[in-house]
């Protein structure tokens, strides 16, 4: 026995043969924001951190800037919710 299960969309795919999905529930985009904020949270956390004990700048910026990117990240995935 076999059942057949047919899919019916909305939209076509896209030029790469994929379908495009956007986040419909905006409790998983605020979920993805607060994951983003506490990942940015812990690289600012490490950065001060390392600052304090006298790491490498460049190493420090860099913590520096993964945080600002993940801080990024969370704000869009907040706004898109």
């Amino acid at each position: 026995m076999s059942a057949r299960v047919e899919h019916h969309c909305a939209r076509p795919a896209n030029a790469y043969g994929f379908m495009e999905l956007e986040m419909k529930n905006p409790l998983r985009s605020r979920m993805f924001a607060w994951w983003y904020f506490t990942i940015a949270g812990g690289f600012l956390l490490l950065a001060i951190n390392r600052w304090l004990l006298g790491q490498r700048a460049g190493l420090v910026l860099a913590q520096f800037a993964a945080a600002a990117a993940f801080l990024l990240f969370g704000l869009m995935s907040w706004n898109s919710g």
